[in-house]
């Protein structure tokens, strides 16, 4: 209730005074990150109601902007607006509601999400903040540059979050959560809370003790979610099969000894997401196949995100400070753990010694370190969390490898999947440096918080007015 309300509290001063706000004099108005979209998503859903669309056919959806042109784009967001448009609420109130409401029900979802992957409260409510307030070093750039009275100040000029003191030539890569990414975009605002429905099913399969018919259950209720994806957003559907791709891999030690969870569960989900989605590929494919100024949809490229900011290292430092190399960290250290327990299955069930005397004594030495650094992740009855950091940690890569143009900027709502787990990450990490740390820790912690929410904080002070 505290997730939701704190949400509720800093969404409504957004979309109360961005999404068409009736002036004085009678006209109306939109402002901040929504004022490109909003009229852009307006124009498709007055589509349906006015336009070429009104004798819908999802065959031949037209772009209301392109005269003759098919709508290569997610409309069912679009077509909801138009839907309560109908219903009888004003053109606000059709775009307001939605977005408020989704925005909520997306803070206690990851919520719930990172208090099962961590085991703590605290540290779920602190990712829900990391996530809200992801803006780099933005801040700190503007006040190096402009001194800390501009940089406090709201300026309709300059954006806190990605504010650049390189003049220009070195923009941070980033995108504030609510001001560009979840508000303005309308699929990404219904996108996000369905990643995070198949994030917490597949976490709530995966769970320690969760009886096998269960878990199938729940992974067929995931690839529903997951298929269904499309109508709304690509990116989150490549994220989810990504996911779901490296989990099948992580789960083989169950699977494997329990064939039912196999068939009736991931097999039977890969056929549902598959039944579900591929009759709404299609749409893409004029983008995935387009090589017109090399904007294809999902291009390769080896220096995709790192050569944004002249390497990778100092492009996710300017982009997220510290999640990366925490995340890199934490993920160094599962993987061995990882790695020891892929032995000891291979032992359990083929019989191959996978074992060296200098192997095991590392291994035992990185298992104390985990179990010191994180024990909500160490232990028997905890390792079945490990399994999602590859998972994670793929969506990640991926999101470096390839681009997901039109604007290389879009790879960024990919990559917030991944930060929905590393903000889980880092939270518990700093409940445990206040915890344990003695006096040291408990100065540290709110340090490390500061510099890593202060560009976001800014950013939605910047959204509430100016």
């Amino acid at each position: 209730m505290g997730v939701t309300a704190l949400t509720a509290l800093i969404v409504w001063p957004m979309v109360s005074s961005r999404f068409l706000r009736n002036e004085p004099d009678g006209s109306v108005s939109s402002g901040g990150a929504t004022w490109a979209d909003l009229p852009f998503h307006m124009n498709i859903a007055a589509s349906f109601l006015y336009g070429t669309n009104r004798e819908f056919d999802y065959r031949r959806t037209e772009a209301a902007f392109y005269a003759g042109s098919r709508l290569v784009y997610p409309l069912l967001p679009d077509f909801h607006a138009a839907c309560l448009r109908v219903s009888g609420m004003s053109w606000r109130m059709s775009f307001l509601l939605p977005a408020l409401f989704l925005a909520v029900s997306a803070s206690a979802l990851l919520y719930a999400v990172n208090w099962r992957l961590t085991g703590s409260r605290a540290a779920a409510v602190l990712s829900v903040l990391l996530v809200m307030c992801a803006g780099g070093t933005g801040s700190f750039e503007h006040w190096i540059e402009r001194g800390w009275s501009h940089a406090t100040r709201v300026a309709w000029d300059v954006d806190p979050v990605q504010a650049d003191r390189e003049g220009g030539r070195q923009e941070i890569l980033w995108f504030a959560y609510f001001g560009h990414v979840f508000l303005p975009q309308r699929p990404a605002t219904y996108a996000i809370p369905l990643i995070l429905i198949v994030i917490l099913l597949l976490v709530l399969a995966m769970t320690e003790g969760v009886p096998l018919q269960q878990s199938a259950i729940v992974l067929r209720l995931a690839a529903f979610v997951a298929g269904i994806l499309p109508l709304f957003q690509a990116h989150a559907f490549v994220g989810a099969v990504i996911l779901c791709s490296v989990l099948f891999i992580m789960d083989f030690d169950r699977w494997y000894t329990h064939m039912d969870l196999l068939w009736r569960g991931w097999l039977t989900a890969a056929f549902i997401g598959l039944a579900l989605s591929a009759p709404q590929l299609p749409v893409y494919i004029g983008r995935v196949a387009s090589s017109r100024e090399q904007r294809g949809f999902l291009r390769f490229s080896w220096t995709a995100m790192s050569s944004f900011n002249r390497g990778f290292w100092r492009t996710w430092f300017r982009a997220l400070t510290l999640h990366v190399p925490v995340y890199s960290l934490v993920f160094g250290i599962v993987s061995v753990v990882l790695l020891a327990l892929a032995l000891a299955d291979l032992e359990r069930l083929f019989g191959v010694r996978g074992y060296f005397p200098i192997v095991e004594r590392i291994q035992n030495r990185v298992v104390h370190l985990l179990r010191g650094l994180a024990p909500a992740f160490s232990g028997p009855s905890h390792y079945w969390r490990l399994k999602f950091f590859p998972a994670f940690a793929a969506v990640f890569v991926f999101c470096n490898l390839f681009l997901i143009p039109p604007w290389v900027k879009d790879n960024v709502k990919l990559v917030y999947i991944w930060l929905f787990q590393a903000a889980g990450v880092v939270g518990y990490l700093l409940v445990r440096l206040w915890r344990r740390g003695g006096p040291l820790g408990k100065l540290l912690a709110p340090l490390i918080l500061f510099f890593m929410i202060f560009s976001g904080l800014l950013g939605i002070r910047r959204e509430w007015g100016g």
